[in-house]
């Protein structure tokens, strides 16, 4: 199922349409753009060539006119049977939440031509799946999910970058033709994302225990300090692991509220899995069991430390080198422009410990070895203290 080329005046383009232009349509279309060939703005005129177009809808009227005026797309409606009349979709993007992307089948059973591909981008693939069954014999649909994303929303949060080295879960069913999977599959690792393969029930239990709980135990945890009778206190003197654990808690809330009552099922199960655990310490610090609590931590410690930068099984493991630097302002980007001026690519960048004024520790990761051995040779010969980790 490779897109069809649609004949424009001054040449073939192959069509891309997103149903929705915020922080993840807004980047796809971005990322697709930058990579794509022959690209060209089209304001009411096509300019020739090969390559792809890039069409979008969005109901605010704002985000069509701005999405135009930036060149994030090159044609734009603000509802899917407008943007149709102008123009032919081979392969849709469904980018809006879940319960968007089910109120929108009839709409796509009626105005989409035979043959198109639709696939979404929505949290949650079980009810998506069930839904999208209603679809006419003419159209193909294929789940997926983007494991990427920021606490920043909307068109100006839009990244061209956001799905690079991100895991990009694609969910067929036992109806989903192989071709709809290489056609998207080829895409999302054009734009620089990791695909994987689940079927939509098994991706709802995986994303509920990695994903959905603890972004309900962020809310939680914010929710108890804020109860404190020194909240501005408590706040003013966060650290660096209460920021860690509560920074997912910056996301929209009008999504996660959709997405907890759409996955509540593995949700729940997750939730009772992990309230036994906390019964479990509880009970330990109540009675005091240093040696139990020593082992709640050392075996946790050693989970941790096991875990990947990227799930192992699921993707290809990235190689790493440990850096250990003063906090100073630029340091980060000081070692990072290190690398890039002499072609090493870094896949990955997290911060491991950190404490102000003092020495903290880095993770850079590659995919090459061979990119890890020349930054290794980069950074010692700058003075930097760094070290590979297996």
């Amino acid at each position: 199922m490779a897109l069809k080329k649609e004949q424009q005046q001054g040449g073939d383009r192959a069509v891309i349409g997103i149903v929705g232009l915020g922080l993840m349509g807004g980047s796809l279309a971005l990322a697709l753009k930058s990579r794509g060939e022959g690209r060209g703005e089209d304001k009411g005129g096509d300019r020739g060539g090969e390559g792809r177009r890039i069409v979008g809808v969005d109901r605010d009227p704002r985000v069509v006119r701005r999405a135009l005026e930036t060149g994030v797309v090159d044609r734009a409606a603000e509802d899917l049977e407008s943007l149709l009349a102008q123009v032919k979709v081979d392969l849709l993007f469904l980018a809006v939440p879940q319960e968007e992307t089910i109120a929108l089948v009839p709409e796509l059973s009626r105005v989409l031509p035979p043959g198109a591909l639709v696939t979404d981008m929505a949290s949650t693939k079980e009810g998506v799946a069930r839904a999208m069954e209603a679809l006419p014999p003419h159209l193909t649909f294929l789940g997926g999910h983007p494991m990427t994303g920021s606490e920043r929303q909307g068109l100006g949060a839009a990244d061209p970058f956001l799905f690079e080295n991100a895991a990009y879960v694609l969910t067929p069913t036992e109806k989903t033709p192989r071709q709809a999977v290489e056609t998207v599959g080829a895409l999302v690792r054009e734009v620089g994302g990791e695909v994987i393969i689940l079927s939509p029930e098994r991706h709802d239990q995986v994303v509920a225990a990695v994903s959905h709980l603890p972004h309900l135990l962020a809310g939680a945890l914010m929710l108890t300090v804020s109860g404190e009778e020194d909240r501005e206190v408590a706040l003013s003197l966060a650290a660096g692991s209460f920021r860690d654990c509560t920074r997912v808690a910056a996301s929209s809330p009008h999504m996660w509220r959709r997405i907890c009552l759409d996955n509540r099922k593995a949700l729940l199960h997750y939730l009772n899995l992990y309230r036994g655990r906390l019964d479990r310490v509880e009970a330990l610090i109540r009675q005091g069991r240093e040696e139990d609590l020593l082992d709640f931590f050392a075996v946790s410690r050693e989970l941790r430390e096991k875990l990947p930068p990227r799930g192992k099984g699921f993707l290809t493991p990235l190689l790493d080198i440990v850096v250990l630097v003063e906090d100073t302002p630029g340091i980060i980007g000081e070692m990072a422009t290190l690398l890039g001026r002499a072609g090493v690519n870094i896949a990955e960048i997290e911060v491991l410990r950190v404490r102000e004024a003092e020495e903290g520790s880095i993770r850079f990761g590659f995919k090459e070895e061979e990119e890890r051995v020349k930054a290794l040779s980069l950074l010692k010969g700058a003075g930097i203290k760094a070290w590979s980790r297996e």
